[in-house]
């Protein structure tokens, strides 16, 4: 079944759209990755201090968080990745 040209652009722009929303939890992703990167900087590297037992608390729940939200925005990229190639290959199929 061959698609009429406003279908095709419709398609094409749903696709460019969910393309964008990729770069956006991509980038969301990386920005997470890293405040966790550097939460577990400062727990290995902090030794002595005066709050020493509350900074690290903090500096745990902030690197789990972050964690979580990373394994979590890596899961949206790599589903959200195979959809938009399903639509891709689904609109060659049927031009």
């Amino acid at each position: 079944m061959a698609f009429t040209k406003k279908q095709v652009e419709d398609f094409k722009l749903d696709i460019q759209n969910e393309y964008v929303m990729l770069n956006r939890v991509k980038k969301m992703m990386m920005s997470v990755l890293s405040i966790c990167c550097a939460c577990v900087i400062v727990i290995l590297f902090m030794r002595n201090g005066n709050y020493y037992g509350v900074w690290r608390s903090v500096a745990i729940v902030t690197a789990v968080a972050a964690g979580i939200l990373s394994a979590l925005s890596y899961l949206s990229y790599r589903n959200g990745r195979k959809h938009v190639l399903k639509k891709i290959n689904y609109l060659d199929q049927n031009k």
